[in-house]
């Protein structure tokens, strides 16, 4: 697996869901927050872009909210 997203330190979804059991955020941390290179991909770091401001905690890495 390649390095993880740059961001994964200050990330408000990764903080708040790493322990989770829920299967889903489980998948989006391993495919979005475990792989510098799929977190370009990260819906979150383009809002980040976007917006000049973090997205809230519940925006996963596609986008949709919890």
């Amino acid at each position: 697996m390649s390095e993880r997203c740059e961001r994964v330190e200050i990330c408000g979804f990764f903080n708040s869901y790493e322990g989770s059991s829920d299967a889903t955020n489980q998948t989006w941390i391993r495919m979005f927050c475990c792989s510098a290179e799929k977190s370009a991909e990260c819906r979150r770091k383009i809002y980040l872009e976007k917006m000049k401001e973090p997205p809230p905690d519940n925006m996963t890495p596609t986008g949709a909210y919890i």
